[in-house]
């Protein structure tokens, strides 16, 4: 998991909390905590944002944890970290159309500008 070379004392820590999580089935959860009305404590805020790096969905962690999707995502942004969907990725759309009018394909660009055909198209769509 962790690469050669690698010191994270911190990742390890948070790897071992994950592991004493409950394990899922496929798309399931296998135990679901009650949902209650409290607010996480700052250790669950830590594992929160660890699980949900480590490919947890929004939904899986509030079923995990007894919060609420909303709850969950607010405490994944106040920790720092940006949601994985719905986030805008900046194209230079100066050095998007020179590359266009030296005769590259919108393909071309988004591939050269390291972005996706769609956010290309809609980049230029929007004027961003």
């Amino acid at each position: 998991m962790l690469q050669r070379y690698s010191n994270h004392e911190e990742k390890i820590h948070t790897l071992v909390k994950l592991s004493a999580l409950p394990q899922r089935r496929g798309s399931q959860i296998v135990t679901e905590r009650p949902r209650v009305a409290r607010r996480p404590t700052p250790d669950e805020v830590e594992v929160i944002a660890a699980a949900y790096e480590s490919g947890l969905t929004l939904r899986e962690l509030g079923a995990l944890f007894g919060f609420d999707r909303g709850t969950i995502s607010s405490v994944v942004r106040r920790a720092g970290r940006s949601t994985r969907y719905h986030q805008r990725v900046e194209v230079d759309l100066d050095q998007a159309e020179r590359l266009r009018a030296q005769g590259m394909t919108i393909t071309e660009v988004a591939e050269r500008l390291g972005v996706g055909r769609t956010t290309l198209v809609r980049a230029r769509r929007e004027g961003r």
